[in-house]
């Protein structure tokens, strides 16, 4: 919800090169059905961004690049700009090498393809119809100082596999030169019970290794992790050692989704302003989606090791207008039911017993950043809804009932095509019920004061709770304007520290 290049160009997987206080951002690019070429924009701050001519990567038929093209990477080596780039030829992936001057001409190296799958380690040729692609794509490139060669990652398959064991490893390669490498065993990370495992990454923090990959739940492989079911998404492991082994953390998604939904994917990360962030793309579930380029986030770390994502602030930049900037300046303060809401200077209070209530306090509202405080004191859920209009809206819970938080469209009529909601009533002359996006299990806990930020951007909502990143959602189906609501079902809530902003809207 950052960025989107310009119709009829799609973005999908997408790497970032910093040169010169600048950020180079490429993007494999569909045109139509076509992966033929790499999108390319330009950013200084990494919220706003130009776009720059396409980059043709695909060969003509019979070369090694007549396929589609794949995942890359762009390093610099030798006082030129070196981008690795993986494409599909016949029935088996392979990476191939450009060189620049620039990082806007792009130069085939003559040795192309200088990577094919190779070694006693890993899969080279079909393999059934369980596998009738050679798997051998997504590098990821670093030189290391203590043995002065460049390390490459990329995903491939091992010879045997089994039902117990999809045969998915992390490939290991070493080179001095870039074009000539040598193979080494799997990395010592088991993710052989992952369908693939994309995109793979490699970087230290805090004394740790962490590993990111992107992969699904597909094919009867269900990715079920503490707080959420049917996970699709970007995940991780952890080493003391930069070559393993690497085990997966108790909530080892970093950044995804639940219910089988592909919305955030292929995570990667930069150093900005002296912290790691995590970058990613947006893919909606619906057809006819362009894909964006995600909110970049700042990765945290816990004392146990663990990875978390956090709120950057530097999203403010994109803030053009104060529309509310406390409860007692609130454009409006409108009770739609039979709920019980009061205010004072300070505070909202909103109750209802044994039924759902809201209360409108903004009208006509589109691109935003709302920030407030929610505390429930007894009952069910409390949260609000966005962009509420004829029915329709995108609504946030916390659910104390059934200790989770939920995002999703909230209908007056709608029936709750999924089965796995409560009803939730959203002050649509009350009734109604909720078609969940997302849920992220959550130990929440009565007269707890929690944060809940929003973003809300074209058909883009993403969700922190007291700062956290909880969810990234695509709802093409949310209305482009309408009201903002504060909510509560069957229960009593105090809500402060409202401040709303109106945003740049997505070119």
């Amino acid at each position: 919800m950052i960025y989107r290049p310009k119709i009829p160009r799609k973005l999908w997987d997408s790497w970032l090169f910093e040169w010169n206080g600048a950020f180079h951002l490429f993007f494999i690019e569909i045109i139509g059905s076509d992966f033929d070429t790499i999108g390319h924009a330009l950013s200084k701050d990494l919220l706003h961004w130009t776009d720059c001519p396409s980059i043709p990567f695909k060969g003509k038929p019979g070369e090694w690049n007549e396929g589609s093209t794949c995942t890359g990477m762009v390093v610099r080596h030798e006082d030129r700009f070196c981008m690795f780039i993986g494409a599909n030829r016949g029935d088996r992936q392979v990476i191939g090498i450009y060189f620049s001057e620039d990082l806007d001409n792009w130069t085939p190296c003559d040795d192309n393809p200088i990577l094919e799958p190779i070694g006693q380690y890993y899969l080279t040729e079909p393999a059934g119809p369980q596998f009738p692609k050679v798997d051998w794509r997504d590098p990821f490139v670093t030189y290391r100082e203590e043995d002065q060669l460049y390390h490459m990652l990329l995903f491939a398959r091992k010879p045997e596999w089994n039902h117990d064991d999809t045969g998915a490893v992390v490939a290991h390669l070493k080179s001095k030169d870039l074009i000539n490498w040598d193979v080494m065993p799997p990395l010592d990370a088991d993710v052989s019970s992952f369908y693939h495992a994309e995109v793979p990454e490699l970087f230290e923090m805090n004394g740790r290794y962490y590993l990111l990959f992107s992969t699904c739940s597909m094919y009867g492989v269900k990715l079920n992790t503490p707080t959420r079911f049917d996970t699709i998404g970007t995940y991780y492991m952890v080493s003391n050692s930069i070559d393993g082994p690497f085990v997966l953390p108790d909530e080892y998604m970093l950044i995804g989704a639940g219910g089988g939904k592909m919305t955030a994917y292929v995570g990667r990360t930069i150093v900005f302003q002296g912290e790691r962030i995590l970058y990613h793309h947006v893919q909606g579930d619906v057809q006819g989606l362009r894909g964006t380029w995600g909110i970049p986030k700042k990765i945290g770390v816990e004392s146990d090791g663990s990875l978390f994502l956090k709120y950057l602030t530097m999203m403010e930049k994109l803030e053009t207008d104060i529309i509310c900037e406390a409860v007692n300046k609130v454009p409006c303060f409108d009770v739609m039911d039979l709920g019980d809401w009061q205010r004072d200077d300070n505070v909202i209070v909103g109750k209802a017993k044994v039924c759902g209530s809201s209360c409108r306090i903004t009208r006509d509202v589109s691109d935003i950043h709302l920030d407030c405080r929610v505390k429930c004191l007894a009952g069910a859920q409390a949260g609000l809804v966005l962009r509420s209009a004829d029915g329709n809206g995108v609504q946030i819970s916390l659910n104390f009932e059934r200790q989770q938080i939920e995002i999703g469209m909230a209908r007056k009529d709608a029936k709750c095509q999924l089965g796995w909601g409560a009803d939730i009533v959203q002050a649509l002359n009350g009734g109604g019920k909720s078609l969940y996006c997302d849920v992220c299990r959550c130990a929440l806990q009565y007269g707890k004061e929690y944060q809940i930020r929003c973003f809300a951007r074209d058909e883009h909502f993403e969700i922190y709770l007291d700062d956290r990143w909880v969810f990234t959602s695509v709802l093409p189906e949310a209305n482009k304007i309408g009201d903002v609501e504060l909510v509560v079902e069957r229960s009593e809530a105090v809500f402060s520290n409202l401040r709303i902003a109106q945003i740049e809207p997505l070119p």
